[in-house]
């Protein structure tokens, strides 16, 4: 459980590289929008590398998501993302610890 709140606590990960580059060469990437909205992430995408948008994404009413359409179809396997991950005990837990966790960095 540890390892999971040191993994996902960002800021101790980015802070060499934040104090070494300059901010305008970042791109943080929402990965809710991108499961949800991928279009709209992969323009902005797009935009930060400075190459044209060409990427169009369709929702497949058969596996519950957003494929790539173009500029070639592909689309990945139904168990793919958090759609599959159930509401466990375990994850009541992780939400806890992550929570305490993120409380113990504001005092």
């Amino acid at each position: 459980m540890d390892e999971i709140i040191r993994y996902g606590n960002y800021y101790t990960q980015l802070r060499p590289y934040m104090e070494t580059f300059d901010k305008s060469r970042f791109h943080f990437v929402d990965g809710g929008c991108l499961t949800e909205k991928p279009e709209s992430e992969f323009i902005e995408i797009e935009k930060f590398f400075g190459i044209e948008n060409e990427l169009s994404f369709q929702f497949n009413e058969t596996k519950g998501f957003p494929c790539l359409h173009r500029p070639v179809q592909m689309c990945l396997s139904e168990a793919k993302g958090i759609a599959n991950f159930s509401n466990t005990v375990l994850d009541i837990g992780i939400k806890w610890k992550l929570n305490f966790f993120d409380l113990s960095l504001k005092y």
